[in-house]
């Protein structure tokens, strides 16, 4: 760290905490003493062995390369951001963050929330319950003897029946929360977000069949033919 840093740093430091620098009215010096601490430490390269120590702090806190974080950690972010503004950039900066995050643990985060959902309620979506549409489905498959798989789950996806006899995805889509056309023309982003969902799930080499909440005693007669046929989609 250069002089100038370590006088920076020394100034930020040496302010008595609860009080504010003079002329100041907000009762609160955090904002100037974090600018004074990111300004020492612009610039600086920190040592292998000051890497390897915030690699085993953060082994410590986040054990087996979880990202969970307990009921006290998020109380205490929650008091500390309280009535704090964010600018736009701010806010911009962290859904980056959380977007990359995200691309990059992926799997082992769905991995955990998956094993917590099963171990917590049996169900690797959580204490959900499964729809009207899905009881039909259900009762269709056992109605002819199917082996199926609920909640079946591919890369990132949860489907609601894998049939594996005719390498099949069932999906039951509501009308609104998928974007029906005809019920719901204004749900456009559900709409585009179940069609890149079969597409993907076809490129991966499967048979998907959707069968719609306003199509349910089509498509379901379209299954049980399907299944009693013993052919591909």
């Amino acid at each position: 760290m250069s002089v100038a840093g370590r006088k920076r740093l020394h100034e930020a430091n040496s302010i008595p905490k609860g009080k504010c620098p003079p002329g100041c009215a907000c009762d609160r010096h955090s904002a100037r003493v974090r600018s004074l601490i990111s300004e020492a430490n612009t610039g600086r390269k920190f040592s292998k062995e000051s890497v390897q120590q915030g690699v085993a702090t953060r082994k410590k806190k986040y054990p087996a390369g979880t990202f969970s974080r307990t009921a006290e950690m998020k109380e205490k972010d929650r008091l500390s951001n309280l009535g704090r503004k964010q600018s736009d950039e701010t806010k911009r900066k962290k859904s980056e963050s959380l977007k990359k995050t995200w691309a990059k643990h992926k799997k082992s985060i769905i991995k955990q929330r998956t094993a917590t959902n099963m171990a917590k309620y049996g169900n690797p979506l959580g204490p959900a319950k499964n729809t009207k549409l899905e009881r039909m489905a259900r009762w269709t498959l056992d109605r002819s003897n199917t082996k199926y798989k609920e909640q079946h789950q591919i890369d990132c996806y949860f489907i609601d029946f894998y049939i594996p006899e005719f390498n099949l995805l069932l999906e039951m889509d509501g009308c609104y929360s998928h974007g029906c056309t005809q019920h719901h023309p204004e749900q456009q982003k559900e709409r585009e977000r179940t069609h890149a969902k079969t597409r993907k799930l076809r490129e991966m080499g499967y048979n998907v069949l959707r069968i719609r909440e306003c199509e349910l005693e089509s498509g379901l007669q379209k299954l049980d033919t399907l299944v009693r046929s013993c052919c591909y989609v």
